[in-house]
């Protein structure tokens, strides 16, 4: 494990330090008569079909859209669910409050995950460089919780537990996993993934809270059943299905309900239901090692509707994989984000990039 710092209150010196490498709002908003492909779309009928949604505001002679915005993560608020943020990277993070019709710059500076408070509406965090900063006042103002004291070192993903309110994971582009258990006050190494991959990543077990997986962009994936103490690589039983390597890591989802996750891979599409013993070979129409399934999904109420899109395309299954249902997307982008609304799962958001 590299040394780190963990810290609970920032110096003025420290704190002026991080505000300054804050960035103006980036070229993701264009005013361009033509709208740009990206950004974020929405459906409210399961995916069958998509509408762009990516309004800031009208210009003098055009408006401005987040159309060409490299949408890296997207997240629904649990407490408010027409609240829904974009986050861009470099380009920061944009929040709209009607579901869609309308965004505007929620924090401006390089973002590359967003992760809310389970309880506290007005508590979140973000992930900048090698930096957390969190927020108590709904974003009126940020303050920095964790420093990485490598520069090179970027935070790549943040989880919080609806389960454990004051718990928040956070992973590294070395490999690292950290944890706080004081929403945020002090944070400490978990474990060091071996390999070359970084932290893509975290996902609970909906069926038992001491289950967690954490999976590395160079495919590793990684298993707890005593909350972090120990890990397991889960790859070897995979390679033991595909008999190929199954190398690079996709995206992952948890089945409702289960110690079970569906894993995309460049191989293809996997699930299991008993922790990742063993493992099931999801049937698509696509060959194996032909598509990259760029997002995953699953209805939260009901394990047989299966979603992900790959090259241009959306598929969506209602029963558990048996078939699939093609739908063209309106967006030669790649697509990096799909959310479901949790009550009506109609309603649907796909984030696009570069």
């Amino acid at each position: 494990m590299r040394k780190t710092i963990f810290f609970s209150h920032y110096r003025p010196l420290i704190l002026m330090l991080i505000l300054s490498v804050f960035t103006l709002l980036g070229a993701s908003c264009t005013t361009s008569t033509k709208v740009p492909d990206g950004g974020v779309f929405k459906s409210i009928d399961q995916g069958k079909v998509w509408k762009q949604v990516v309004f800031v505001a009208q210009g003098k002679k055009v408006p401005v859209t987040i159309g060409a915005l490299n949408v890296k993560q997207l997240v629904m608020s649990p407490f408010d669910t027409t609240r829904v943020w974009a986050v861009g990277g470099a380009d920061g993070i944009y929040e709209t409050t009607n579901a869609g019709d309308s965004w505007h710059p929620f924090f401006k500076g390089t973002a590359q995950a967003l992760a809310l408070h389970p309880t506290k509406p007005d508590i979140m965090y973000v992930a900048t460089g090698n930096r957390i900063m969190r927020t108590i006042d709904g974003a009126k103002s940020w303050q920095g919780v964790y420093l990485d004291n490598t520069p090179e070192s970027i935070i790549t993903s943040l989880r919080a537990d609806s389960r454990l309110p004051q718990v928040l994971y956070a992973g590294t582009s070395h490999g690292d996993l950290l944890k706080t258990e004081d929403e945020g006050g002090f944070w400490r190494p978990v474990y060091y993934f071996k390999g070359r991959g970084f932290v893509a990543s975290i996902n609970f077990s909906s069926a038992n809270v001491k289950v967690i997986y954490a999976a590395q962009s160079d495919g590793n994936l990684w298993r707890t059943a005593d909350g972090g103490l120990t890990w397991v690589n889960l790859v070897t039983k995979l390679k033991g299905k595909t008999r190929v390597d199954v190398r690079n890591f996709r995206s992952m989802v948890t089945i409702p309900g289960k110690d079970g996750l569906l894993l995309a891979n460049r191989y293809g599409l996997f699930r299991t239901v008993d922790g990742g013993e063993t493992w099931e070979n999801i049937k698509l129409l696509t060959a194996p090692l032909t598509v990259d399934i760029n997002v995953l999904s699953t209805n939260p109420n009901n394990e047989k509707y299966i979603y992900y899109s790959a090259a241009g395309t959306f598929y969506r299954s209602t029963n558990a994989g048996l078939s699939w249902e093609t739908i063209p997307l309106p967006s030669r982008r790649i697509s990096t984000s799909l959310i479901i609304h949790p009550t009506d799962p109609s309603i649907m958001y796909l984030g696009f990039s570069r």
